[in-house]
C-alpha cells in the first residue's frame, strides 16, 4: 500500500506512541505545521541532514507499521461509513454517526 504525505500526517496519531521524542517533533513540524527541513534544523540546532534522516526513517517505520497492522486504513473507513449514514440517513442514526464522527475523528 502506497501511503502519501497527507496519510502520514493522519497515521502520526495513531503511530507516534511507537517513535522516539525528536521524531515525534520532527514530524509534527514537517507534516502539520509544514515547515522545511531547514526550518526544522534550526529550530533544534541540528543539521538539515539530520532532520532529513529522522524523517525518513520515522516516515519508514510509520508505513512499515500501517502495513502491518492497517489500523489507519481500518479508521479511515469506519469515518468513511459514518459519514455515510450522517449524510444519508434520518434521525437517530445520522446522529449517532455524527457521534461516532465527533469522539474518533473530532469532526
Amino acid at each position: 500500500m502506497a501511503v502519501n504525505d497527507l496519510e502520514i500526517a493522519a497515521l502520526i496519531d495513531i503511530y507516534s506512541p511507537f517513535l522516539t521524542e525528536k521524531q515525534r517533533q520532527y514530524l509534527q513540524e514537517y507534516y502539520e505545521q509544514d515547515l522545511s527541513l531547514s526550518e526544522i534544523a534550526d529550530n533544534f540546532g541540528v543539521t538539515r541532514q539530520a532532520v532529513g534522516d529522522d524523517i525518513r526513517r520515522a516516515t519508514a517505520a510509520i508505513k512499515q507499521a500501517e502495513e502491518a497492522s492497517g489500523i489507519g486504513k481500518r479508521f479511515a473507513d469506519i469515518a468513511s461509513l459514518a459519514r455515510e449514514i450522517r449524510d444519508t440517513c434520518p434521525g437517530r442514526a445520522a446522529q449517532l454517526a455524527s457521534r461516532v464522527l465527533e469522539l474518533t475523528f473530532g469532526e
